[in-house]
């Protein structure tokens, strides 16, 4: 797996066919009676694409759910995954998978 695949990847799920409940219904997820298949949070991202890798062959070791806050202060999750000894973030705000350490969020321990 190199960092092309996981951006293609990450790319690729980024554009599903997902809507947040905010947008669907106008208030979060939990809020609300969600009826539709459709309807994603930031974890269901960071998961879909965690299933995807495993698929692939990554081992469940070098996949980590990660739990922060954008720089907006909004609470978030996103998957990291270690290849080649570097740590990536799998981030449905933005396309691109990136190192941890160029990431602006702050990290829940």
């Amino acid at each position: 797996m190199t960092l092309n695949d996981l951006t293609v990847l990450n790319a690729e799920i980024n554009a599903g066919p997902y809507r947040f409940a905010i947008d669907f219904y106008g208030v979060a997820r939990g809020e609300a009676d969600a009826q539709a298949d459709a309807i994603a949070d930031p974890s269901d991202f960071a998961l879909v694409k965690r299933t995807a890798l495993l698929a692939a062959g990554l081992s469940k070791a070098d996949l980590h759910l990660q739990t922060c806050q954008t720089k907006e202060g909004a609470f978030h999750a996103v998957l990291l995954v270690t290849i080649g000894g570097a740590e990536y973030v799998l981030d449905h705000l933005v396309d691109d998978a990136l190192k941890k350490s160029d990431v602006d969020h702050l990290w829940h321990i």
